[in-house]
């Protein structure tokens, strides 16, 4: 499916839409979890809570999908880049009728851009930072300290930040990364061999919710940084 097709399916899934990234993730996971906890509830036979398992995985892969083809499109709409930052992006070829529908539709810079790529795996998100804008995302995510906060503590009177490290999360990819293999085994019929424990469904649903939470975070900082970096006037020296 080309861009702008792909661009127009997803705006037709308002069910699963949200204002924000994070909401979406939960929103595409609500329905598939009430199925899951039904099966689990009234159903005994292994077989079958390993499928329904396997198939929650599937929906867990497609909520991920979602949440950063949502996030990248709305860093890239709202700061608008300089022209430059795209040259480096692989080369779309767009018909009269394509444009028609982009104009018709207004399809934005976002939209088209992120529907180029499938976000199927944690590598094509480090590839799409550096296509779309310049930075080697990964790289620092692992170096990286923030603060997030303030929250309230346990006694629900004081209030503290919490020091983010990046590269503990970041180690979650290979989380991710194995939900998409067995995404793909699922889907393809020779997936049974995958038998997820309950325990083990909720690391891979939480590993995968924290990297998208903190890494998008973090993705917002840098790009906030750098667009700030590109748009302050330069200072004339009087000489």
């Amino acid at each position: 499916m080309d861009p702008v097709e792909k661009a127009l399916a997803l705006r037709k899934a308002l069910p699963l839409k949200a204002k924000m990234p994070s909401a979406a993730f939960d929103r595409r996971l609500r329905r598939p979890r009430e199925i899951l906890t039904c099966i689990h509830k009234h159903e005994s036979s292994k077989a079958v809570l390993y499928e329904a398992r396997r198939q929650y995985i599937v929906s867990l892969c497609a909520a991920y999908e979602a949440f950063w083809r949502d996030f990248l499109k709305l860093m890239i709409d709202s700061h608008h880049f300089s022209p430059s930052y795209f040259q480096r992006l692989r080369q779309q070829k767009f018909t009269f009728l394509d444009l028609h529908r982009i104009i018709g539709n207004k399809l934005t810079l976002g939209e088209l851009i992120t529907c180029s790529y499938t976000f199927q795996g944690t590598d094509i998100l480090n590839r799409v930072c550096k296509e779309v804008f310049d930075l080697d995302f990964f790289s620092d995510f692992a170096k990286t300290k923030f603060s997030i906060g303030p929250f309230y503590k346990k006694d629900k009177k004081n209030m503290e930040s919490v020091v983010v490290e990046g590269d503990k999360y970041l180690r979650y990819r290979v989380s991710i990364d194995k939900c998409f293999q067995i995404r793909h085994d699922t889907v393809h019929d020779t997936g049974t061999r995958y038998r997820p424990s309950a325990k083990t469904l909720s690391r891979l649903e939480g590993n995968t919710h924290m990297f998208s939470l903190i890494g998008s975070m973090l993705l917002k900082s840098r790009l906030d940084e750098m667009y700030a970096k590109k748009t302050t006037p330069q200072r004339r020296h009087n000489h």
